[in-house]
């Protein structure tokens, strides 16, 4: 498997160029941002979170850390038709879990949501249905917690797998809709995950560098070849992101709840020849390969 990261000179000038550019001036800043896209600040939501989730109305729907260790999930929907200024309780459930660090729609009717146990150790994945808004299944996961979840209308659920009693550890997990789990992707301690159209997992990462990825970052990986893609690092830690069904990324950060949204953009044909250049410089700068 081979993982490939731009050098520390190329990101550096990269990310001088798009701090030249329109972007983002809030509190979870890009330092680096694949020349394939433009960043924007999109909002704060008022509270802390961990999850996040858009609609095909571009509404929004997060949980608030206030509920962590109450026994009660409320899962918010802020309205796009108010430019977020209006919120409602979406869904509200009971729950012998911590807190919630998930929430995806799967295109069938149904909303799931990852949970994480008191000691981070363990979790649950559960099955809202959007018409009920009850839960009408729950997946028990004893031996890992799951941090953010991607549900598919095929019924495959992806997400990454970590414990914190050995940091190290680290992979992207599948459930497929027979009920088998698989790693996709081995290796890779994520904090939160999202598909594209293509199939493509999107997957942001922890604090730390680990080995063939940098920490606080964000990275597209082919399903088949597992090679990765920096799309963008971070001043602190992205948690769980989404995509919409025109490509926008929106990732929210760890210590602040700031929520930005990266949009692939066309760029000047010599920015691209320009970028491109630095790249072919890195092609020779990898930090590691895996098997």
């Amino acid at each position: 498997m081979r993982k490939h990261t731009l050098p520390p000179v190329v990101t550096t000038l990269l990310a001088g160029l798009f701090f030249m550019l329109p972007g983002i001036s809030h509190a979870l800043l890009v330092n680096y941002l694949d020349p394939a896209y433009s960043s924007s600040f999109l909002l704060n939501p008022g509270f802390d979170s961990r999850a996040i989730e858009v609609d095909s109305s571009l509404n929004l729907y997060l949980e608030d850390r206030a509920d962590d260790g109450s026994g009660t999930v409320n899962i918010l929907r802020l309205d796009a038709a108010s430019n977020y200024s209006t919120s409602s309780i979406y869904a509200s459930y009971a729950t012998d879990q911590n807190f919630v660090n998930g929430l995806r729609f799967d295109g069938n009717g149904n909303l799931y949501i990852s949970e994480a146990a008191a000691d981070r150790n363990s979790g649950v994945i559960r099955r809202l249905d959007t018409t009920s808004r009850t839960v009408t299944d729950s997946i028990l996961l004893p031996d890992f917690r799951p941090v953010g979840i991607h549900a598919t209308a095929a019924g495959d659920l992806y997400f990454p797998g970590r414990l914190d009693s050995d940091p190290a550890f680290g992979n992207v997990f599948r459930i497929d809709a027979l009920g088998n789990l698989d790693i996709v992707v081995p290796g890779l301690a994520g904090t939160g995950i999202a598909l594209d159209a293509a199939g493509n997992y999107y997957v942001t990462t922890r604090g730390s560098d680990q080995t063939g990825f940098l920490g606080r970052s964000l990275y597209r990986i082919d399903p088949s070849s597992l090679d990765a893609v920096l799309l963008a690092t971070f001043d602190e830690s992205p948690q769980e992101l989404s995509i919409d069904g025109s490509g926008n990324i929106y990732v929210m950060g760890r210590s602040t709840s700031d929520i930005l949204r990266l949009t692939a953009v066309p760029l000047p044909p010599a920015l691209i020849l320009l970028a491109s250049g630095l790249a072919l410089i890195g092609t020779g700068f990898r930090r590691g390969k895996t098997q």
